[in-house]
């Protein structure tokens, strides 16, 4: 069965939705007309105003680091078109752990921080229950994100560190905090 949320950002429409779920066709409509016009407006824009437009006019779209894909066709082409732009920058998560994972190693912390998945611009890691580990993991991660990956770049990216018992109830944590913040920050997420 298609996950609704994922398949609506990817490009599912309406009669997919529908025959997933199951259900008549005015009810994958009503799903994707909230998910794109009460909840994420500005990704079917994203999609109408420049994808389409900008494919149809120039025979490709930008991905970035130079990368581009090619449609003959962007009407047809417009789910891979719109998600390659979107999907194509998740790059940068693959570098950062890359180097996040170099510095694990030297600083001798693989039994304390373990980087288990990734999600687009999203890194999913245990960390020890150390506020020392905690701190260290906050700093280098978010440094090793934060670095400019193209000359001249002039989107700055940013990063924060998220902590939590389980992934749907954590607690971020500001760009090298203070162990006090982070002990503080622990001790709300266990009472809760």
């Amino acid at each position: 069965m298609l996950n609704i949320s994922v398949g609506i950002t990817y490009g599912a429409y309406p009669p997919k939705i529908a025959k997933s779920l199951k259900q008549p066709l005015s009810v994958g409509q009503k799903l994707f007309d909230r998910f794109h016009n009460d909840l994420y407006p500005d990704s079917r824009d994203y999609k109408d105003k420049y994808i389409l437009p900008t494919a149809k006019a120039q025979g490709y779209i930008h991905q970035g680091l130079g990368a581009r894909i090619s449609s003959k066709n962007p009407e047809k082409d417009i789910r891979t078109l719109g998600n390659s732009t979107m999907q194509f920058w998740s790059i940068l998560t693959l570098l950062a752990i890359v180097k996040v994972k170099k510095r694990i190693k030297e600083a001798g912390l693989e039994k304390d921080i373990f980087i288990y998945s990734t999600i687009h611009d999203s890194i999913t890691a245990y960390i020890k229950e150390d506020i020392e580990v905690i701190k260290w993991y906050n700093e280098n991660l978010v440094n090793c994100m934060l670095q400019d990956f193209l000359i001249d770049q002039k989107v700055k990216l940013q990063a924060n560190l998220d902590i939590g018992y389980i992934y749907s109830e954590c607690t971020e944590l500001p760009n090298n905090c203070s162990i006090e913040l982070i002990q503080q920050t622990l001790d709300q997420l266990k009472s809760t």
